[in-house]
């Protein structure tokens, strides 16, 4: 699964911001901050008595004094204000309480499974967004599997034009190109459906050798290079392809559903999912040659 794929999976569509809460109003003031006072007139007369300055002691006094006096005498004002702002604050709240409600609709309309689809789908939708590489040439004369051949009917059956074959991509310094056993392909999702054997016969000797792609470099090459083009690489056995294509049909529309929400067609929902066989080593692919393995289903 490429990473920008993983991410569309997880995205969600952003949310505004939410409305300021008004802040209320510092509380109620006093006819006297006595706090203020009694700090003026400790601090003055200590150091009056630290200098012995009696003038010192009566300016201080007389400094509390004023305070005091500005503060009595500014406090109806001082408490009108404070009323005037309480007013506001609760005029604001009302206001702000119902834009929350609003707001918190809005978020679950924003964010609701149905809005969430559509957003996610136009992203797979937007080429600058997930840039998808696509096959440049045709190839005729690959040889083609008895896996890919029995498979084809299916995968063609519910998958109504989206399945191709043949087609092929160039390889920078390789001479031959990747060609996927079938490429799904609509202007959403790209997949590369590859169907893997553990052994084949070559032709020239008519030897059975454990197939390559399995215990070497190439294959993690060739996956990555379908996954850097933002291409989804799913890779079935060939006995699943044999003994279970609907269930292997189902697998890949699973894929498809979790990405772009492509309903899973009516006639493979009820089709058990296909349980996974894992990846053969080269050691067991030369006991299946031994015990000629294929031939059980093939």
């Amino acid at each position: 699964m490429p990473e920008v794929l993983e991410k569309v999976q997880q995205i969600l569509p952003p949310i505004p911001n939410p409305p300021n809460k008004p802040v209320k109003p510092m509380p109620e003031p006093q006819p006297f901050n006595t706090g203020w006072l009694i700090a003026i007139s400790i601090i003055g007369t200590f150091i009056s008595l630290l200098n012995q300055s009696v003038s010192l002691l009566i300016f201080t006094i007389s400094l509390a004094f004023i305070i005091g006096a500005f503060q009595y005498y500014s406090y109806p004002t001082r408490k009108n204000d404070y009323f005037n702002q309480i007013r506001n604050y609760e005029q604001e709240d009302k206001k702000y309480q119902i834009e929350m409600i609003d707001y918190n609709q809005s978020i679950k309309i924003i964010r609701s499974d149905e809005n969430i689809k559509k957003y996610r789908e136009s992203i797979l939708k937007n080429p600058t967004l997930i840039n998808t590489g696509k096959p440049d040439q045709i190839k005729n004369d690959v040889t083609r599997g008895v896996g890919e051949t029995r498979f084809e009917p299916y995968i063609k059956k519910y998958f109504v034009g989206k399945i191709y074959t043949k087609k092929s991509f160039t390889i920078e310094d390789f001479s031959y190109p990747y060609t996927p056993d079938f490429c799904y392909i609509d202007d959403k999702l790209c997949i590369d459906i590859e169907i893997d054997e553990p052994y084949f016969k070559k032709q020239s000797n008519g030897l059975y050798y454990p197939y390559h792609e399995y215990d070497s470099y190439k294959e993690c090459q060739r996956n990555q290079f379908f996954i850097d083009l933002n291409w989804i690489v799913i890779r079935f056995a060939e006995e699943q392809v044999i003994r279970y294509p609907e269930q292997c049909c189902k697998e890949i529309a699973k894929v498809i559903f979790n990405i772009t929400y492509q309903a899973i067609p009516d006639s493979l929902v009820k089709i058990p999912d296909l349980e996974p066989i894992p990846r053969w080593t080269k050691s067991q692919a030369k006991e299946m040659i031994a015990s000629k393995y294929r031939d059980t289903y093939l």
